[in-house]
């Protein structure tokens, strides 16, 4: 067991998001808001944090639990209706092929994928689409853990794709100031997509389970991540976790388990900040990609082990990347929205919201070098002001501003509001090079 603790990991030139957090709560706010003295970044604000992400991740199993529970029950006879037909059409399209080839690494996986996704782009398979996604579907946080808000009719297929159709998901949150896993656990069972059951540890709960050991060294299981790799922390946290699912649901104790840890810090920016889920994604899938290539720190917000279609896209070129992950997540083009159910009051007054997102095309044209203090966009991009507390922290109907949360449109109609703003409102913009340009 290691003598001494690591006190502090400087992550901020790892991941876009620890950019931001760190630049507005230590250098000032980076975005051209005019309040431009910084905020301390302490523990009790870390801890401050901490509390807004375990009140809005509460808030979304709960509305996930709830929408899972209705489907499952054919309360939603229209989602039912529609989650058939996309399986007749995952089918038709050869995506089960796809699956097979992933989870097996067999190298012509790709070759798959190119064929579904050419089956996927011909007129026929689009009218299918346009006729099983619709601008009033029923949405919910139905990625896994539920950071992305999807179409619950197309979530099952996305959670299938990947990581197959049964298996369970934990989830820990660690502390980015010393990488000990902090008292908030989660683990989920779900079975072709739908969440089936919950095992929770908060708090008190939550601490008891911090305390187990793990079996071959002796450490404790808050201290698993904190000198080691990645792969190698999560995997040992990963033995505890298991048995545990084993004690509380043993009729699903030959299903796999996929780890996903994330940061404090990252837990409310990384997905209310950004308002697109393209934004999240090309951060979160460059991350991995830059690690894939030897990127010399360690990425503390993935899956482990890797589901098969991470390991397929990270050995594309990287402007590739985002575009393919995207297209085979919806098959079509529609903007996805990131939203939040509570109020988050720390991070509305920390970090803000951007008031004019960047487009879908600017988002997949992004990338990471190694040595930059920010995520570079294309100059397209035009970096807007920021808004602070309530007035930011829902932009919902009805909103002057553009591509509003929980509102499904194509990436057309949002890059023409997008722009249209932009051209309307200069004084949503701003003239100082911030983060993001």
């Amino acid at each position: 067991m290691p003598k001494e603790k690591r006190p502090f990991q400087d992550d901020t030139i790892v991941y876009p998001t620890y950019r931001t957090i760190y630049a507005a709560t230590t250098l000032g706010h980076g975005a051209g808001d005019p309040r431009e003295e910084p905020v301390k970044y302490t523990q009790a604000l870390n801890g401050a944090i901490f509390v807004d992400a375990h009140k809005e991740w509460v808030a979304r199993l709960d509305e996930n639990s709830l929408a899972a529970k209705m489907y499952a029950t054919g309360e939603l006879e229209e989602e039912v209706e529609a989650k058939k037909k996309m399986d007749t059409l995952m089918g038709d399209m050869g995506v089960e092929d796809m699956i097979d080839g992933m989870e097996t690494g067999d190298e012509a996986a790709m070759d798959e994928v190119d064929k579904a996704m050419e089956l996927a782009s011909s007129d026929t398979a689009l009218e299918a689409m346009d006729g099983i996604l619709s601008i009033d579907m029923f949405t919910s946080y139905g990625f896994s853990p539920p950071i992305l808000n999807l179409p619950i009719r197309l979530s099952p297929a996305v959670l299938v794709m990947l990581m197959g159709n049964s298996f369970d998901n934990f989830y820990n949150t660690i502390d980015q100031f010393t990488l000990e896993n902090v008292s908030y656990l989660e683990n989920w069972h779900y079975e072709d997509g739908i969440q089936t059951a919950a095992i929770h540890f908060w708090y008190e709960n939550a601490e008891e389970i911090l305390e187990r050991r793990h079996l071959r060294t002796g450490e404790k299981f808050r201290h698993l991540l904190v000198q080691r790799s990645v792969g190698e922390g999560e995997m040992m946290c990963i033995d505890i976790t298991k048995d545990i699912r084993n004690e509380k649901t043993p009729e699903y104790s030959n299903s796999a388990i996929f780890g996903f840890m994330y940061p404090i810090g990252a837990s409310i920016d990384c997905q209310s900040a950004p308002r697109s889920t393209f934004e999240l994604i090309s951060g979160l899938l460059r991350a991995m990609v830059c690690e894939f290539f030897g990127w010399p720190y360690p990425i503390h917000i993935a899956w482990v082990p890797r589901p098969g279609i991470i390991n397929m896209l990270q050995g594309l070129p990287i402007e590739m990347i985002l575009p393919r992950f995207i297209n085979l997540l919806v098959s079509l083009p529609l903007w996805l929205h990131n939203y939040t159910l509570t109020h988050c009051e720390t991070s509305r007054e920390v970090f803000g919201r951007e008031i004019v997102p960047s487009t879908a095309s600017e988002a997949s044209g992004t990338y990471m070098v190694y040595g930059m203090d920010r995520i570079r966009y294309p100059p397209t991009y035009t970096q807007s002001k920021r808004v602070y507390g309530e007035e930011g922290s829902h932009m919902r109907p009805p909103t002057e501003y553009p591509v509003p949360e929980n509102v499904m449109m194509t990436l057309n109609e949002a890059s023409e509001e997008i722009e249209n703003a932009r051209k309307e409102h200069p004084e949503w913009l701003t003239d100082i090079i911030g983060f993001g340009n």
